[in-house]
């Protein structure tokens, strides 16, 4: 059998990951349409909790050591704040700011962290680092007619003009930190850090639907959640791989380029349109990948 390079498996696994969570925020978003999104959050994050502790037995892995206690909660509370803080910027009903800016913040935070801890990437790869993250910003950047509709409910709210903004670098902070504190984990732990990871938002879940007395509205959207929690698994654990097997940076970026699947998977299963600038993002995005493969 052709053993494949481990850049190269690398590279795999992070769009690997990026498809698992394409498809996981996907199905997130059809579940947020019918219930609380702290709710789904608590939904989701319950989910992961179970696969990843049933897979930890199956491996039979060992409990997390000190160190990797410490990452794993460490990274559950930030990627956490991301997700809270998402929901909440996109409540505001600005995505047209929301999601961009937290996607390239996101991606940007383990390229700095990946430049001190491992060093300046080759010229290719910044350059493929630099696409991708503007493949990112136009995938997630809504036409200007969704654009202007997310804009209306912040015209509404007077004061809080500044607040999306400030709410998408938290979210893209919060996720970017989530990407450089899992990988710290120790090289052998993998399904056990993740699921002490999901634990602590799963209980982070549980004590905002308990305090804001959140009840379940449609019972149709459980099974997205589910699903959801699934596949954000998948993109968890892809990632880790990843984070292993080639540069932090480089994983990162490839695996933040999630959004290109939660667009294409719109456009098929509910017939949503994609904008000239989303195509051209998407090709951005292949590009960055083939820059970075190098």
């Amino acid at each position: 059998m052709l053993a494949l390079p481990t850049q190269l498996l690398g590279i795999l696994s992070a769009l690997t990951s990026a498809a698992s969570w394409g498809g996981g925020d996907y199905a997130g978003g059809v579940a947020t349409r019918r219930n609380h999104a702290f709710f789904v959050l608590l939904i989701t994050s319950s989910t992961g909790l179970i696969l990843l502790t049933a897979l930890t037995l199956l491996f039979g892995e060992h409990l997390p050591n000190r160190s990797d206690v410490f990452w794993a909660i460490s990274a559950g509370i930030f990627g956490g704040i991301g997700l809270i803080t998402l929901f909440r910027g996109l409540a505001v009903g600005a995505a047209a700011i929301v999601s961009p800016v937290a996607g390239v913040v996101g991606a940007a935070v383990p390229v700095i962290a990946g430049a001190v801890l491992e060093g300046f990437p080759a010229p290719e790869k910044f350059a493929g680092f630099l696409l991708g993250f503007a493949g990112i910003w136009m995938v997630t950047r809504p036409s200007n007619d969704s654009a202007a509709e997310a804009a209306q409910p912040e015209r509404e709210a007077e004061g809080l003009l500044s607040q999306p903004l400030a709410l998408a670098f938290i979210a893209g902070i919060g996720f970017g930190l989530f990407f450089v504190l899992i990988a710290q984990v120790s090289e052998g732990a993998a399904f056990a850090p993740l699921a002490l990871s999901k634990a602590t938002q799963a209980v982070g879940g549980l004590l905002l639907v308990l305090l804001l007395r959140i009840r379940l509205a449609d019972r149709g959207g459980v099974v997205p959640a589910v699903v959801s929690g699934v596949l954000d698994v998948g993109g968890n654990v892809f990632f880790l791989f990843a984070s292993k097997l080639a540069r932090l940076d480089v994983a990162a970026v490839l695996s933040s380029m999630y959004p290109v699947g939660t667009v294409l998977l719109s456009r098929a299963l509910l017939k949503e349109q994609i904008s000239r600038s989303q195509w051209l993002g998407v090709a951005l995005c292949m590009g960055a990948i083939a820059l970075i493969a190098v």
